[in-house]
């Protein structure tokens, strides 16, 4: 293993720099020192030498201004770090962290983040020594590299890790293997490459096994006036370039051209002058991908020739064929649909930018998510890109006028620049259409069993599209499963004849009757067709009464369902038991659906967990020996939005149907516990009233009375007062244990 502690490093070893809190004795963080006396560092890196909040955006001082309490030292050492140990330090650049739609950055953020940068001005400190070592070189980051990085000061082994991914604004590295894994200290240090002898980048951040380091592009785009060139290493195609000269062979089109990039690019300074080619390809280069298709809009936008601006057209379509925006239309949508509080999820948006298109294989956690599964779509010429779809949908169902407007701005301007704006036009007629239309709210029959001596005491609830609820058949009286799904089917029969778009029949029985196969109670047949519950309409069970005051965070979860993946707890896994579920979900607040294969008692078991922790969406199979049963689950779930999953699951009961032989399929098995806390479930008390207290009859004395003498002349007989009767209570006393505080339940 090749280490800092080898002459071949020296570059790296001698340039970096440790920094510290004054009067503290280890590092906050890392550096790297540049010609000059500069020191490049992340923002956050200060921020907390000088005991400010870590994602603070703010600068701490003016440009150029002294900054009090930081201390640089070489990283090769330790030590207390006193004030004047290292000279003083100013700061002449600072770049904060933000989201990558400009959003500002909070404490404990999850996701990836862009700048975090700070240029410093290091003053040698008095009786020092003046010269300079060498200057490390900058390179390029690539798959596959085996790179280190150092904590702060040199008191421990560096990690060695592999870069996964590179992106424009991070690479991403993993430790895995290493004696020395990422850790608060390192951010700000460099990554090094020792085979090349390069500095390839910045830490970051981590998480877990992973480390993140902002590029040397990314570095130099934002402070590259302050810094030396970067070599190229092949940053855009040749092909690219060739369109590019060919486009654009006067003066004058490259200045305007290098002009309308910087702007796209969001670059702090402008590109030149002279704007040259291998500016603009540089610039570009910044950016990756994306960099490339903003430099040939740039040159389409400038080109000679229609001729010209049709190859520029076509290479972009062909070598870029999953991107439409240019990088300045991709960070503005971004930031517009962020700042939006009223819109769909972002699978619903991608629904409605691809009405017959693919379902996403993958839970969609954000609106940056969507965008990147829909902008590949419908791209051809003279089509409508479907990410505009997208923002005009957005547009037409947000609650914000303001938002809708600035939406339709931008798709209005990217429209403009492929030339497909007649078409934007009709699809915002469109979209505004079909969201002031009313949208449609299925009939739900709602049934509630409670078991008895003999059979089932029951009652169904109609609640119509308009949200009013009505008791369609209320029975106190036990009556057999038979019987009431015969009430149940004429029922059913009524209110389909008045409503087209069908119904969901809502089942809420006790714990101890979850495995009643109620999907499969026959409905009145067609002529020499039998017709099943679970076949015809979608068939949910609610979460028993029981199980309703532990429910905690359920709205919360519910919000939450088809952003993040579903849990599945499948038994070929290893031991299954609901201390580790119950500690899973505790851990994971995020978690909106549950998929369970287990056996049939254990399967339970996870349910009743499941549920009591406000799961919305609980699955599992009541028998689990059929077929592929795991694959088949796991299917079911990836076969699209976890909204849609009662659909999905009515679609697999219909292929299960036992009247063509589908007894041994999945979908004959399935049980669905759905609970929208917008449905709510109406209290239909079952609890039978107690009969009335006959009134016992006066009591007859043993021993016989005397006769008491009648006078000669009439007494008025004196008012008799009625015997006591025992008081009827007014209310049935209920024959289950209820709560001294009762919830309200949805």
């Amino acid at each position: 293993m090749t280490t800092d502690d080898s002459e071949a490093d020296a570059p790296v070893r001698d340039g970096r720099v440790a920094v510290y809190r004054s009067g503290a004795t280890d590092a906050v963080g890392g550096g790297l020192a540049l010609p000059d006396g500069l020191v490049v560092t992340c923002a956050h890196v200060v921020n907390l030498a000088l005991g400010l909040p870590m994602f603070r955006a703010q600068p701490p001082v003016a440009p150029g201004a002294p900054l009090p309490g930081l201390v640089l030292l070489p990283a090769v050492g330790g030590g207390t770090a006193a004030p004047a140990d290292g000279g003083a330090v100013r700061l002449l650049e600072w770049i904060p962290a933000t989201h990558p739609d400009g959003r500002p950055l909070t404490a404990g953020s999850q996701n990836e983040w862009e700048g975090d940068l700070a240029l410093l001005q290091r003053e040698p400190a008095a009786g020092s020594a003046g010269g300079e070592s060498a200057p490390a070189e900058w390179g390029h980051a690539r798959r596959g590299d085996t790179v280190f990085a150092w904590y702060g000061r040199d008191h421990i082994r560096p990690v060695e890790a592999t870069v996964r991914s590179v992106a424009p604004t991070w690479i991403s590295m993993s430790s895995a293997g290493s004696t020395v894994g990422f850790a608060p200290g390192f951010s700000g240090s460099p990554v090094w490459h020792p085979q090349r002898q390069q500095v390839l980048g910045l830490v970051v951040g981590a998480q877990g096994d992973n480390g993140f380091a902002i590029p040397t592009r990314q570095i130099w785009r934002h402070l590259g006036h302050r810094l030396r060139p970067l070599p190229e290493d092949v940053p855009v195609e040749p092909e690219v370039r060739a369109l590019v000269l060919q486009s654009l062979a006067e003066p004058q089109q490259l200045a305007a051209c290098a002009v309308w990039l910087g702007k796209e690019l969001s670059l702090p300074r402008p590109i030149g002058p002279p704007a040259t080619p291998e500016a603009l390809f540089a610039a570009a280069a910044l950016w990756g991908r994306r960099g490339a298709v903003t430099l040939l809009a740039a040159a389409d936008r400038y080109a000679g020739s229609p001729e010209h601006r049709q190859l520029l057209r076509a290479g972009t379509r062909r070598l870029y064929p999953d991107l439409v925006l240019t990088v300045s239309e991709h960070q503005e949508l971004l930031a517009r649909l962020y700042s939006a509080e009223q819109l769909p999820t972002p699978l619903e948006l991608v629904r409605l930018a691809l009405p017959y298109g693919p379902e996403p294989e993958r839970a969609l956690t954000d609106m940056a998510d969507a965008v990147a599964f829909v902008e590949p779509c419908s791209r051809g010429l003279h089509q409508l890109p479907s990410v505009v779809r997208l923002a005009e949908h957005a547009a037409a169902r947000t609650g914000a006028p303001q938002l809708g407007e600035l939406l339709r701005m931008w798709s209005t301007r990217v429209a403009e620049r492929l030339e497909v704006a007649p078409l934007a036009q009709a699809l915002r007629e469109d979209a505004q259409e079909a969201a002031a239309a009313p949208a449609v709210r299925l009939v739900r029959v709602q049934v509630e069993l409670l078991r008895a001596s003999e059979g089932y005491r029951c009652a169904i609830a109609v609640r119509d599209s308009g949200g009013v609820t009505r008791v369609a058949l209320k029975e106190h009286t036990p009556r057999g499963l038979e019987e009431i799904a015969l009430s149940l089917s004429r029922i059913i029969e009524t209110e389909s004849a008045g409503h087209e778009h069908g119904l969901v029949v809502e089942f809420l029985v006790e714990p101890e009757q979850l495995g009643l196969e109620l999907e499969w109670w026959e409905l009145a047949p067609y002529p020499g067709v039998t017709r099943e519950l679970g076949t015809v309409h979608q068939v949910l069970l609610r979460r028993p009464r029981a199980w309703r005051r532990h429910a905690v965070g359920r709205t919360l979860r519910w919000k939450k369902l088809g952003y993040t993946d579903p849990l599945v707890v499948d038994g070929q896994d290893g031991p299954l038991d609901a201390r580790t579920l119950y500690k899973q979900l505790m851990l994971a607040e995020d978690i909106g659906c549950v998929a369970i294969h287990a056996d049939r008692r254990t399967s339970l078991a996870l349910a009743a967990v499941a549920a009591c922790e406000g799961i919305p969406a609980v699955l599992w199979l009541r028998h689990s020996d059929c077929a592929d049963a795991a694959g088949s689950l796991r299917a079911l779930l990836a076969g699209g939005g976890a909204r849609e999953l009662p659909q999905r699951v009515r679609r697999r009961r219909i292929e299960a149907s036992p009247r063509s032989g589908g007894s041994e399929l999945v979908g004959h098995h399935l049980a669905l516990m759905w609970e929208d806390p917008d449905w709510s479930f109406p209290d239909l008390d079952l609890t039978p009233p107690l009969p009335s207290t006959p009134v016992p009859p006066a009591p007859v004395p043993a021993t016989p009375v005397p006769a008491t003498p009648v006078p000669a002349t009439p007494v008025p007989a004196a008012p008799v007062p009625p015997a006591p009767v025992p008081a009827t209570p007014a209310h049935p006393t209920p024959m289950h244990p209820t709560p001294a505080h009762p919830t309200q339940e949805g």
